[in-house]
């Protein structure tokens, strides 16, 4: 299965964080050769870094992350817009919605690795945490 990563999955599995769970922990490291990383987690990234609230820049993702060859960054374009479900907020919603593309497009099995309990609740795409 194809993991796509929420913001702060990304950010805590890049710094060891304890608050990612061991189950998410090695679902990303045991993903099917790769993992999603939707074009708005970039942006919250960057945006969380500028206000100093996490300890990565968007310069250690680009290095550690975006280089490699299992790693897919998801743009938002009219696939994500038309799949991005609309009871959730609108960030959850581009995560999902990319998610949702990805697998329309692709054929494959996705899930969404989050804590998020609003995306563990709508329950559109299975949830690894």
């Amino acid at each position: 299965m194809i993991c796509c990563l929420d913001t702060h999955t990304l950010v805590w599995f890049l710094t060891g964080d304890a608050r990612l769970s061991a189950k998410a922990r090695r679902a990303i490291r045991e993903s099917e050769e790769r993992f999603i990383v939707p074009t708005i987690v970039l942006l919250e990234i960057r945006y969380l870094a500028a206000k100093s609230r996490i300890p990565v820049e968007l310069s250690d993702i680009d290095t550690m992350v975006l280089a490699r060859s299992d790693c897919i960054i998801w743009p938002m374009d009219e696939h994500v817009v038309h799949r991005a479900p609309l009871s959730l907020n609108i960030h959850d919603a581009i995560i999902c919605g990319s998610a949702l593309s990805y697998r329309d497009s692709r054929n494959e099995a996705v899930c969404v690795v989050t804590r998020d309990q609003e995306i563990t609740e709508w329950a559109g795409l299975p949830v690894i945490w």
